[in-house]
């Protein structure tokens, strides 16, 4: 369910993303990028810049659902860790967040298109 929304959200924050709500997602994004050794953290950063995308859309009853989804996750969550011998996809992985937030900040969506395929990639490569 997160994953269909989280393609529902980006387009539109695409076009309704203010600087705070870019702010926001750099905020996400920084704390993404200090999270390298730490998997609960980099989960918790990454659940943290979607919602800020979400927010961005201004789709409210979504956004609602969308954090209980998140609350739920991230409350019964016990254990993360990273998968062996995988650092190049989660640099690819964060490399692709990085661009869907520029793409957002700069309204251009011909490029959030493309990064949100590779997000989907990514998603279907780690399952």
């Amino acid at each position: 369910a997160r994953s269909h929304l989280d393609g529902l959200f980006a387009p539109i924050a695409c076009a309704r993303a203010t600087p705070e709500d870019v702010r926001a997602m750099e905020w996400a994004l920084d704390d993404m990028r200090g999270a390298r050794d730490d998997a609960h953290a980099l989960l918790e950063a990454t659940m943290r810049l979607h919602l800020a995308i979400a927010r961005a859309s201004r789709i409210e009853v979504l956004i609602g659902m969308y954090q209980t989804i998140v609350t739920l996750l991230s409350s019964t969550m016990t254990k993360a860790a990273f998968v062996p011998h995988q650092d190049e996809l989660r640099r690819h992985n964060l490399d692709v967040h990085a661009g869907i937030v520029n793409a957002i900040r700069e309204h251009d969506t011909l490029a959030l298109e493309k990064l949100l395929a590779l997000h989907a990639q990514d998603m279907v490569r780690v399952n």
